[in-house]
């Protein structure tokens, strides 16, 4: 069976890769495995490496939390622009003071349709919400009654709300697209440094048996992966936590060996992996916070079902 090593091809890994040699450095600090110019890159690469993560980290929760905010602004606007529409072509067909069919070309209505705006995207539902205030603002002051319940000020407090928590939403959205490129910035140099670290433990081990060496190797963060197409299938259904309601979108990473999948709609998932030994199924979602597993595979063709993971 032919055993190969299996360089990182993700961040994730990659930072696995260097917490890895970096912890056994640290318990061993005066080794001669790796050279001094070595420990000195490796050193700096963990540094600057989980420095970049840590940021992207933080810019990943706030735009997350940012998101979170500006949709239930937007139901809230959607709702209340909503039945503003609802309330005034209700006065309409009541024919209530001060509401004529002839208003409703003030907000953009076809005089034959009792249906409120197009609102099913979020530029459409802006567009609404000022169309409803121009709009009613018009017409008052050409003399019609105000609407109410709601008031144009009401639903357009709850337009003002969501706007803003939008902008917010976009501001955070390219934080953490510059957060991930200036960590994608520092891969060659990581690439580097791993690759460097490996070859230089190989080489300090290399007289010993083949699976002494391997496994002396595996402690400072070294991946071997057999050729041989031996894959364990890992599945289960992905769940909010404390619901019944699916998580979507799920997108799977197992580390170190960089297996990705992509979850159900329906919240079920599974992921092949070719592995022996301790793993970490790294599962993350919209919404939601972010599930780390630790799995223990037998390195043979099977089946893992996991049931219900909550997250």
């Amino acid at each position: 069976m032919a055993i190969r090593r299996k360089r990182p091809q993700s961040n994730p890994t990659r930072l696995l890769a260097l917490n890895s040699a970096k912890a056994k450095l640290d318990t061993i600090p005066a080794t001669t495995v790796i050279s001094a110019a070595t420990k000195a890159r490796l050193t700096a690469a963990h540094t600057n490496y989980n420095a970049k993560v840590v940021l992207l980290n933080t810019a990943t929760s706030q735009m997350r939390a940012a998101t979170n905010a500006k949709n239930d602004a937007k139901a809230l606007a959607l709702l209340w622009i909503s039945h503003f529409f609802q309330a005034l072509i209700n006065a309409i067909l009541r024919k209530a003071p001060g509401f004529l069919n002839s208003d409703k070309g003030y907000y953009g209505i076809d005089e034959n349709s009792n249906a409120a705006p197009d609102m099913d995207t979020e530029p459409k539902l802006i567009a609404a919400g000022n169309v409803m205030v121009s709009g009613e603002d018009a017409r008052v002051l050409a003399g019609g009654t105000a609407n109410a319940f709601p008031t144009k000020v009401d639903a357009k407090a709850k337009l003002d709300d969501f706007t803003a928590k939008n902008a917010t939403q976009t501001v955070k959205d390219d934080a953490l697209d510059t957060a991930q490129e200036a960590l994608n910035a520092l891969n060659t140099e990581v690439d580097g440094t791993i690759l460097k670290v490996w070859d230089e433990v190989e080489t300090f081990y290399n007289e010993e048996p083949i699976e002494s060496k391997r496994a002396n190797a595996r402690q400072w963060g070294v991946i071997y992966v057999s050729d041989e197409t031996i894959v364990t299938t890992v599945h289960g259904t992905l769940r909010k936590t404390g619901t019944t309601d699916p998580v979507t979108d799920a997108v799977l990473l197992f580390l170190p060996t960089d297996e990705t999948a992509n979850g159900e709609d329906d919240g079920a998932f599974s992921i092949d992996v070719q592995f022996d030994g301790e793993g970490t199924l790294k599962i993350t979602a919209p919404d939601v916070a972010e599930k780390n597993i630790v799995l223990t595979l037998p390195g043979v063709d099977g089946d893992l079902d996991l049931g219900v993971v909550e997250m």
